[in-house]
């Protein structure tokens, strides 16, 4: 008697299972799949893919959508500010110093009618590590009207002190906003003066 007990549940609930799959069939038939093959595209072209072909069961008053406009470049990921971990254990600095035609930083432009051997003056960023450890440091300029942006990554060993002007490619004008970053640090931003 047990094991007709058992087959009947198990009937029964195979017969269920069944009929539910059945049911949940109906209610969602098996998607279409439409295979569509693209040409290579010379690079030189500028062409869009076009949509594929609806289905006839379809409608097909939808609206095409317009071409994006071009886009601004995105933002590098270097300038994507850094709110985690302890403050980056750093001074910072800026100084100016006058530079002759010739030296390496002299390639700041000439104001018009200055004669091209007259001193420029150009601004440093000076940035000592307080901490025992040796730290990667990225340093980044940003004029904030204009948003041009200049950086210029060094090592520091731990006490060490280093450098940065134009020759390292860091550009910097009075106003400028600087941010530090080492990663695992939080992010130092400094005004320049």
């Amino acid at each position: 008697m047990p094991t007709q007990i058992r087959s009947i549940a198990l009937t029964m609930v195979v017969s269920f299972c069944l009929a539910l799959a059945y049911f949940w069939w109906q209610q969602h038939p098996p998607a279409r799949v439409q295979l569509v093959t693209l040409a290579p595209i010379a690079a030189n072209q500028r062409t869009s893919v076009p949509a594929p072909p609806l289905p006839h069961d379809q409608p097909t008053d939808i609206a095409p959508v317009p071409a994006s406009p071009q886009r601004a470049p995105a933002v590098p990921e270097t300038l994507q500010p850094d709110y985690d971990g302890p403050p980056l254990p750093v001074l910072f600095a800026v100084t100016t110093e006058s530079v002759t035609p010739g030296e390496s930083d002299a390639d700041q432009p000439h104001a018009e009618g200055e004669p091209a051997d007259t001193p420029t003056s150009v601004k440093r960023a000076n940035i000592s590590n307080t901490s025992d450890q040796p730290l990667d440091v990225t340093v980044i300029a940003v004029n904030m009207p204009t948003q041009k942006t200049s950086q210029a990554s060094l090592f520091l060993t731990p006490g060490g002190q280093q450098s940065l002007g134009p020759d390292a490619g860091l550009r910097m004008e009075s106003g400028d906003q600087v941010t530090l970053r080492s990663r695992g640090f939080h992010d130092l931003t400094e005004t320049v003066p």
